[in-house]
Formats: C-alpha cells, sequence, structure tokens
C-alpha cells in the first residue's frame, strides 16, 4: 500500500510538471488538419519543451535500467550490466546515443512506448514521462495510429510540412534540452496492416541545410541518416 501510494504522488508530481513545461499557445492537434495541399505546413502538438533537461549520467541510466528489469516481466531485455553495454547493446544505444527519436504510433502497445521511454533516458527529470502518452491524449486527439511522435534531445522544432511525398520538419539546434511533439499523418498510406511512412526530412531552419532523413519501412521506430 505504501508504495502504492508513492507510485501515486510521484505521477501526480510528474504530470504537474509537465503541464508547467508545456509551450503555452502550441496549436492542438485537429482531425480537420489531415487533408492538405502539396507544400503545406501544419500545426503540431507540444508536449514538452525544456532548454535545461538533460540526460541522466551513464551511472544514473545504468540503475534505472536494472531497477526496471526487476519489476518487468521482460527484465532480461532491460538488464544492462555497465555503462559499456550503453554504447554496444544495439537494441539499447539506438536510443541512448539518438540525438532525435522519430516514431509512429501503430499498433502502440506498453512495451512499444516503454522501451523508447526507459532506453533513451527520456525518464530522467520531472515532467517528461508522459510524453503525450495515451493518458496525455485530449479528448479531441486523433486516432493512436493516424498519431506521429518526435522525442529531440538536440533540436527545437519550428515547423512541420508536407511536400506531397515526404514530411520536412525545420528545427533549431540547441546545445542541450528536450522538445516533444506529435502531429497526424498526412500521408495517404494505410495505417494497417502496416505503418509505412513517408521520409521525413530534418532540416536547419536558419541555413536550411539537411540535417537527416528519417524512414519507418514498417517499423515503429524511424531509422535516421545523417547527410
Amino acid at each position: 500500500m505504501k508504495t502504492n501510494h508513492l507510485l501515486a504522488t510521484a505521477t501526480i508530481s510528474l504530470l504537474s510538471s509537465w503541464a508547467a513545461l508545456l509551450a503555452p499557445g502550441t496549436a492542438q492537434v485537429e482531425r480537420s488538419n489531415f487533408e492538405l495541399a502539396q507544400g503545406s505546413t501544419f500545426p503540431f502538438e507540444t508536449c514538452v519543451f525544456s532548454e535545461t533537461w538533460t540526460r541522466p549520467t551513464d551511472e544514473e541510466q545504468v540503475a534505472h535500467l536494472q531497477q526496471v528489469s526487476t519489476r518487468n516481466a521482460r527484465s532480461s531485455y532491460y538488464y544492462v550490466r555497465s555503462a559499456e553495454d550503453l554504447y554496444n547493446q544495439e537494441h539499447v544505444s539506438k536510443y541512448w546515443t539518438a540525438d532525435l527519436l522519430i516514431l509512429s504510433s501503430f499498433g502502440v502497445t506498453y512495451s512499444l512506448h516503454a522501451d523508447p521511454l526507459h532506453y533513451s533516458g527520456i525518464w530522467f527529470g520531472e515532467g517528461t514521462e508522459n510524453m503525450c502518452s495515451k493518458k496525455g491524449r485530449s479528448t479531441n486527439s486523433p486516432p493512436l495510429e493516424k498519431l506521429i511522435r518526435i522525442w529531440s534531445f538536440a533540436y527545437e522544432i519550428k515547423s512541420v510540412e508536407w511536400l506531397g511525398d515526404r514530411y520536412r520538419v525545420k528545427v533549431r539546434p540547441m546545445e542541450q534540452g528536450i522538445h516533444t511533439v506529435r502531429f497526424y499523418r498526412h500521408d495517404s498510406e494505410p495505417s494497417r496492416p502496416g505503418p509505412q511512412l513517408k521520409p521525413i526530412e530534418i532540416v536547419n531552419s536558419e541555413s536550411g541545410e539537411l540535417i537527416k532523413t528519417c524512414t519507418s519501412g514498417y517499423n515503429t521506430l524511424l531509422e535516421c541518416s545523417s547527410q
């Protein structure tokens, strides 16, 4: 009972901090924005924005994953022995070393949300755990399979544009911080049986430089390659 009480208190604290970090005046994702002409920009919803947030240290991350492994049915999957595992285990390092993660929300399950949350370090610090998860969805939010989520650890998301055959996301580089957003899919690919998305270009909003291109295939986590 004491543990449940502590968890409930921590959850309330996290949600309160998350609300304080939510960028004021951010446009809410609406279904009516789905049909867009080529070259159109459209609103995205900010979940968390902070220019002071930093990832946990290697030691803190290892301790967290070891703790998660003791209370999760997939214990061997979460377990890491040392800081080296954060960089050498592919299913961990692809989250831990990423400066930006893009996830389609097709087939959202606890594991598809929890794995990137734990492995990326996004769990660390007040105000970041909700991350536009199911608990953070408003009644006007679109179906989960129609959403794209971006978790950015090095960039502020400035705009999202649909170019007819790909998305273009303009970003401002940050030395540290976090910006997580979600937006409604505008490509015509069916959400089922697979979540294949059109490519997403990440572009420097100031210089116009193409930073990386991200593609999904039929994976929930998009693979990004630097230019």
